[in-house]
């Protein structure tokens, strides 16, 4: 398979990056936002009717297994929509949608997807591997609404609105929408740039955050939407550039991202204020949280935080944890923090720019896309030398006398020889024939074949990595994005960390034998690496304790490497439990492929493709 004749990015416009975190660093951030309900009211004394769907939808779907993703051919073309089995990892069904999809989600129940287009176009229709292209319902917001998430509730689905401010009012709202397909019922004026939602389907309360005036300098707020009534309850301060935000199961507290504050902003959903017992409320967190995901049996938030180049466990449990026979202080229905409620129990460090995070619901992973991996400033090698006896010449084959180990394809230099300096340089590769524990044979092209019994050293090497580390010794770590031939047979992994030469800013790492390495690999050069990757963190030992890296690299014999996803950058990730195996999928916005990672060994399983640019991924259902 060749992953980069399908990963040359093309002339698009800004939403590359459209799934959330990267889209609220943008363009949308200098928007304005509100709440829209779809449905059939206007806003305030205005009726303003909804376009009206394309076809009828067929009969909905029944809940199944399914990964389904969003991706984005470009050029004007239509959007598509894909549906993968989980068992098997094959595509059941492929669906034109709108153009430029730009955020997906799945309504109540998990049988039913609403899709947003760039053009505030809205598409509806059941997740079933019979669907049609005739069964996709279009309806549209109202113009200038500029929508940049959806949130659906048991009986409505809510979309954000930053709209063309001054030029429209209200300039921020949230659209309420009904129906199949959904159409704007009413639309809630709420603080300017408005970007997401937090809430459950079955919340009767849920939280449009703003980031304020002025993104990334200005205050954000969250404003209380009730949804029996859609009316607006309280609006609530929290910190600078709030992004995201995600409810517990059981609707006791909702979690604010502060991206510009690296905090998280504890709300009480019952008392529908400020929780009063973390202290400090906001958690401080690692620099830039742009996304969460819980763990609640373990009573864990996981953020990733993109600036800050981690992601930081907090432990969250209610005083409702523990029996409340034992605890008759503890009122189960509006429980108090625990003691050890907002403890950061870890911040562990993982790739450059972590986009998202997804906890794998046996509580003893979380999975972490990192847009960028940690880059790689220099590299010098050093070489290992192995003694050479004598050697001799047979044609243009030189069998070459030494103790080693090297195998068939290793790459070596040879140096020091004096009656056969013909030979000395390289790189050499080794010779499948005459292999042995004391010899090995090269070829060569060189007329001069005067050589005889020699001595000298056959060469391999030690690396030394130049980057910004907190690698100790004996840890694993993965290499990559370092291409052209100048540094790409150092390019996979794992290597161990070796204890010379470690610092804060480099460490060493032994080239093994059967590397093949370019005559530039033996000295000083400055690559930077700019793969993305996926980390496995441990949340028993809070470290990383496998890193897939998405660089291209294959096999010898061209096909997909286990250990290294497509050459990309991974911006949306989510998994799904299942036995013997749960799988986690990756888009990326620069790639074609759904690239899906098997739970029981963290190894790449299958890469699908989505015959587009990744947008965004969604599973229908957990175990």
């Amino acid at each position: 398979m060749d992953f980069a004749a399908d990963f040359t990015p093309p002339e698009r416009r800004g939403h590359i990056g459209s799934t959330l975190p990267a889209m609220l660093r943008n363009a949308m951030a200098s928007l304005a936002l509100g709440v829209v309900l779809l449905g059939a009211a206007g806003c305030g004394d205005v009726f303003r009717p909804p376009v009206s769907s394309i076809s009828p939808v067929g009969p909905a779907a029944q809940p199944s297994r399914y990964a389904v993703a969003t991706a984005d051919p470009g050029n004007g073309q239509p959007g598509i929509f894909n549906i993968i089995d989980f068992s098997g990892d094959t595509t059941l069904n492929t669906t034109d949608i709108g153009v430029s999809p730009e955020y997906m989600v799945l309504g109540f129940g998990g049988t039913e997807a609403i899709n947003l287009n760039h053009d505030d176009s809205v598409n509806s229709f059941g997740v079933s591997p019979s669907l049609l292209a005739n069964q996709v319902q279009t309806s549209t917001l109202f113009a200038g609404a500029n929508a940049n998430s959806i949130f659906p509730s048991s009986s409505f689905i809510y979309f954000t609105e930053p709209y063309n401010c001054p030029a429209l009012t209200p300039c921020a709202a949230i659209a309420e929408t009904q129906g199949s397909p959904p159409s704007v019922k009413q639309e809630l004026g709420v603080a300017p740039n408005p970007v997401y939602i937090a809430g459950t389907a079955s919340s009767s309360r849920i939280y449009a955050i703003s980031q304020g005036a002025t993104p990334g300098t200005s205050t954000g707020t969250v404003t209380a939407i009730q949804t029996a009534t859609n009316s607006l309850s309280n609006t609530i301060p929290v910190g600078i550039n709030p992004v995201f935000g995600i409810m517990t199961t059981d609707n006791d507290r909702a979690y604010i991202l502060n991206e510009g504050s690296n905090s998280v902003s504890v709300i009480n959903v019952n008392s529908n204020a400020l929780d009063v017992s973390p202290n400090p409320n906001p958690i401080p967190v690692g620099g830039g949280p742009v996304w969460a995901d819980l763990y609640m049996p373990g009573s864990l938030l996981v953020t990733a935080n993109s600036t800050g180049n981690s992601v930081s466990v907090i432990t969250i449990p209610l005083c409702s944890v523990e029996a409340v026979t034992s605890n008759p202080n503890c009122d189960a229905n509006n429980p108090t923090d625990a003691s050890t409620f907002g403890s950061v129990l870890a911040t562990v460090p993982v790739g450059n720019d972590p986009q998202m995070v997804t906890v794998l619901q046996d509580g003893t992973r979380a999975y972490v896309a990192n847009f960028n991996a940690t880059n790689v400033s220099s590299y010098s090698v050093a070489g290992d030398t192995a003694a050479i006896t004598g050697f001799s010449i047979s044609s243009n084959v030189a069998t070459i006398k030494a103790s080693n180990n090297y195998v068939a394809g290793s790459v070596v230099d040879i140096a020091g020889l004096t009656a056969g300096s013909f030979l000395n340089g390289g790189p050499y590769t080794v010779l499948a024939s005459g292999l042995s524990p004391t010899q090995f044979q090269i070829a060569f092209t060189s007329p001069n074949v005067a050589a005889t019994v020699d001595s000298g050293t056959a060469i391999e090497g030690t690396a030394t990595i130049t980057a910004p580390n907190s690698y100790t010794s004996g840890e694993s770590v993965m290499l990559g994005g370092l291409r052209n031939g100048v540094g790409s047979s150092l390019n996979g992994g794992p290597y161990t960390v070796l204890p010379a030469g470690l610092s804060a800013t480099q460490f060493e790492v032994e080239v093994p034998v059967g590397t093949t390495a370019s005559t530039a690999d033996y000295g000083t050069t400055s690559v930077a690496g700019t793969y993305g990757s996926v980390s496995v963190v441990s949340l028993g030992t809070y470290t990383v304790t496998k890193t897939i890296v998405f660089d291209g690299l294959l096999n010898p014999d061209g096909s997909a490497n286990i250990n290294h996803g497509p050459y990309c950058h991974p911006n949306f990730i989510n998994s799904i439990a299942g036995t013997p195996t749960g799988k986690v999928y990756v888009t990326c916005p620069d790639g074609n492929y759904l690239t899906v990672i098997e739970t029981d060994t963290d190894v790449l399983r299958a890469l699908i493709n989505l015959l587009g640019y990744g947008v965004q991924m969604r599973v229908t259902a957990q175990e």
